[in-house]
């Protein structure tokens, strides 16, 4: 089967040259997933090559202070970092539309599963 490209995100520049969109998307959805919304950055400091990161972790999130919001613990003085309110808000759409599509998504794979010279089945 031949790979269809979409011309829409084929020139999206800015998705081709981001190296770091990988690791945000990756510690968003970490902070995301605790009950309280924030981490205390020894949660992930040791875990920078897990989140695909080659420099330290805190450093990383302070390049983005539109995504990451830092502020002080309420143990030792340690950094917490947790999503800005803008980033919360597009977390939150991503899971709704992920929601919305999740049927025609199962579907799609289906299709794509059977389409498949093994014909696996899930």
């Amino acid at each position: 089967m031949k790979w269809k490209q979409d011309p829409y995100f084929e020139s999206i520049e800015h998705i081709h040259k981001s190296l770091e969109l990988k690791p945000i998307i990756a510690l968003k959805n970490f902070i995301a997933r605790e009950p309280s919304g924030s981490i205390p950055i020894s949660a992930v400091s040791k875990r920078g090559l897990q989140f695909d990161i080659h420099i330290n972790v805190a450093r990383f999130m302070r390049q983005y202070p539109s995504i990451f919001e830092e502020f002080t613990g309420p143990l030792y003085n340690l950094p917490w970092f947790r999503l800005t309110q803008e980033a919360v808000e597009i977390d939150k759409e991503e899971r709704r539309v992920y929601e919305e599509c999740r049927d025609d998504l199962r579907e799609g794979l289906r299709r794509f599963i059977l389409m498949s010279r093994e014909n696996v089945c899930i």
